[in-house]
């Protein structure tokens, strides 16, 4: 799984990119040049006044895309999840069924393009 290193291109998706909104998380995305998908987890100091907190947020969004992403693994899109205050009390399986969507959100608009 690659991850978004350059905060240009974090700039970029969040500025160009399109927006999903999850209850647990927001997911912005757009086109990339690669041949496979590129990842991002946020998790703002604003929202998670803790340490803790955010590397817990962080953690679950990772793990979720890590155990599917035989889902993503053919889109070429830069992908960043923000989390939202509401993860924190949750386990990863009530997380996996929203980053199921994802994928298939995505593909759809790949075939409407």
């Amino acid at each position: 799984m690659q991850t978004i290193k350059k905060s240009e291109d974090i700039t970029k998706v969040l500025k160009e990119g399109k927006i999903i909104n999850k209850p647990f998380f927001k997911v912005f995305y757009r086109k990339n040049d690669l041949s496979f998908p590129r990842f991002a987890f946020i998790a703002p100091k604003k929202v998670f006044k803790k340490a803790v907190l955010r590397n817990r947020a962080r953690r679950l969004m990772r793990e979720a895309v890590r155990l599917n992403f035989d889902l993503f693994k053919d889109l070429s899109y830069d992908i960043i999840f923000i989390a939202r205050f509401d993860i924190i009390g949750l386990k990863l399986q009530n997380i996996l069924q929203d980053i199921k969507d994802i994928p298939i959100l995505l593909q759809n608009e790949k075939n409407f393009n």
